[in-house]
């Protein structure tokens, strides 16, 4: 597997013209210096695609860690919440990780930032958008446009794994090694503790676009009026008089799907 500045140096030219025809309706109104689209695999295997770049990328990445990116390990991911600044990831890194720190505080002392924005799909894998910003006032102005940009990077996931079958020009030949982040870090969302395991799982389904019973009901291989009558009561448990509120409600709930894969709560 190429590593990831060979990625950098050799697959972003050779398929920059494919990809700028894939999300340039996406990403264009973005002002971010670069941009970064990862896809995280429950088996390990991380894809980088880099999207918008300029040469002080390229100088960065050919520095090399004794140790991978932490944001590149599964179970890393699961700890952070959906939208984080890479600058607060230090706050979550182990303490006796001292390569890691070190190389999060060199980080700090530069005056580049970025947001991050996961998104969680059926398959259980985890996609990264990544805006990197030299100017940190630019940066501000994404504040507001989390949902926004989350719907950007599910609307990349689905061209890019349609467009590109296997990735594998864009697999990172590397391996996270570095100690866990903290354990505390770890959450449990208000629903979890509110909702049945049942009535979770027809969360589930609801976030990643199963919005009729009968969809559902295949699914769960449950019949379709068992199927309407769970949703119609997990409606109103909710405090919810119309399907349209409610599936609106659900499509944001990010920290809740995080956290059902973390606990293994899902079909």
């Amino acid at each position: 597997m190429p590593s990831l500045l060979s990625i950098y140096e050799k697959s972003y030219p050779l398929y920059y013209n494919q990809i700028k025809k894939l999300l340039l309706n996406y990403l264009s109104d973005i002002t971010s210096d670069a941009i970064t689209y990862t896809l995280i695999c429950k088996n390990g295997i991380v894809c980088e695609i880099p999207i918008r770049l300029n040469e002080k990328d390229f100088n960065y990445y050919d520095y090399q860690p004794e140790h991978a990116n932490p944001v590149h390990s599964y179970e890393n991911v699961l700890l952070l919440p959906s939208v984080i600044r890479y600058t607060d990831i230090y706050h979550f890194i182990n303490k006796e990780d001292y390569n890691e720190l070190s190389f999060m505080e060199s980080i700090l002392d530069s005056n580049i930032d970025a947001i991050m924005v996961f998104c969680y799909h059926l398959d259980q894998s985890v996609s990264k958008l990544t805006l990197s910003f030299k100017d940190k006032k630019e940066m501000l102005k994404y504040s507001d446009k989390y949902r926004e940009l989350q719907l950007i990077t599910h609307r990349i996931y689905q061209n890019i794994t349609n467009e590109f079958r296997y990735l594998s020009e864009f697999t990172i030949s590397e391996a996270y090694t570095g100690k866990d982040f903290h354990y505390q870090s770890k959450f449990s969302h208000p629903l979890t503790n509110r909702l049945s395991e049942k009535e979770l799982k027809l969360l589930w389904f609801l976030y990643h676009g199963f919005h009729s019973a009968k969809e559902i009901a295949s699914k769960l291989y449950l019949s379709y009026r068992t199927v309407e009558d769970n949703l119609n009561r997990l409606m109103k448990k909710l405090s919810f008089k119309n399907k349209y509120d409610f599936l609106i409600f659900v499509s944001s709930q990010h920290e809740l799907i995080r956290n059902l894969i973390q606990k293994g709560i899902e079909p």
